[in-house]
């Protein structure tokens, strides 16, 4: 699996999402956590299904209060957006399966 460098490196980490994620068995749901740079916290993206993705948020001074289902198209769009701290935990999971 490739860092982030394109769009094409996102559809790519969504196919492989459950290579990089740890898996919730209580949540049925797999997910991954990184950093959210502009708030100061994290994010988690997590995975329910083939097609169903939702994003949480929370940090020191804020704390959605409920994940957000997203579609593909959102989802890409804020991996790119975030792609920094994305690539950051592609490499520790590739780091891991090495």
């Amino acid at each position: 699996m490739n860092v982030i460098r394109s769009k094409k490196d996102i559809e790519e980490l969504l196919m492989n999402f459950k290579k990089v994620a740890n898996y919730d068995p209580t949540g049925e749901k797999h997910y991954i956590v990184f950093d959210d740079n502009d708030r100061n916290g994290q994010w988690t993206v997590m995975k329910y299904d083939e097609a169903t993705y939702s994003v949480h948020g929370k940090g020191e001074s804020y704390c959605d209060k409920e994940e957000t289902f997203v579609s593909i198209e959102e989802l890409q769009k804020m991996l790119w957006e975030n792609r920094k701290a994305v690539n950051k935990l592609v490499r520790e999971a590739k780091a891991l399966m090495a």
